[in-house]
């Protein structure tokens, strides 16, 4: 399976409010949040590296539908990802039978049910939960018992 799980925000990381969004740094939110899904998935499609019945998992956040102020251009870069999760989950779907799903994630949610629902769904061949090992440590983070740079 494939998950998508990057996002980034120079304009909300410099606190810049909406109504004075830097446009490159806007630009650069795109390619970072969404258009890097579609990237790789471009170069997957293309190369048919993802098996018949395989997965794709995007996250998402509820600002892609819903306003929420704090989330600035983030939220036009998730909503973005979601119509890239349809799009490309049709002609992935039409080629392979792969099955899409994006994750609308709020703050507090992600919590083990959520990991672990997500962590079966995706069990690949050999048995391991990668996308647990990964949601574990961005649980961490959130409640910073990590610190990343």
């Amino acid at each position: 399976f494939v998950l998508h799980s990057i996002g980034m925000s120079p304009n909300v990381r410099k606190n810049i409010p909406y109504t004075e969004l830097n446009y490159d740094f806007y630009m650069k939110s795109m390619d970072v949040s969404a258009m890097s899904l579609h990237k790789m998935l471009n170069v997957a499609y293309k190369l048919d590296a993802i098996s018949e019945w395989g997965s794709v998992v995007a996250l998402s956040y509820i600002a892609a539908q819903k306003t929420y102020p704090f989330y600035s251009d983030m939220a036009e870069a998730k909503a973005m990802l979601e119509s890239i999760v349809r799009s490309f989950g049709y002609h992935f779907g039409k080629k392979k039978k792969v099955s899409f799903e994006q994750t609308r994630l709020r703050f507090g949610e992600l919590d083990k049910k959520t990991i672990d629902r997500l962590a079966k769904k995706n069990l690949d061949k050999s048995g391991s939960y990668a996308i647990q090992k990964i949601n574990n440590r961005f649980i961490k983070e959130i409640k910073g018992d990590i610190k990343t740079a």
